[in-house]
């Protein structure tokens, strides 16, 4: 499942990946598990919505847990800077 990170983060030694529900669903739905077996086995996810009952349930079990903050990238903090200035400098310029 690592082609559904989004992602990808190292803070404090501690690896973090991210990345939305529909692409984890969307990549259980294209697994091996969702395929029959070499024994004819019945495949373990057969419908979007078992899927995302398996999901629900990692999720209940605290094997991942949902974070709000979406990190931002060094490019985007740097242009966010930039534009910060040039508007800082245009305040400052027109004051004068």
């Amino acid at each position: 499942m690592a082609s559904k990170v989004e992602k990808r983060k190292v803070s404090k030694a501690k690896k973090k990946d991210y990345f939305t529900a529909s692409k984890a669903v969307d990549k259980l739905l294209t697994s091996p598990w969702s395929s029959p077996g070499t024994n004819k086995e019945e495949p373990l996810f057969t419908t979007r919505e078992s899927v995302v009952q398996y999901l629900d349930l990692l999720l209940r079990k605290k094997f991942f847990h949902r974070a709000r903050k979406i990190p931002v990238s060094e490019q985007e903090l740097k242009a966010r800077s930039k534009k910060k200035r040039k508007e800082k400098g245009k305040e400052d310029g027109g004051k004068k």
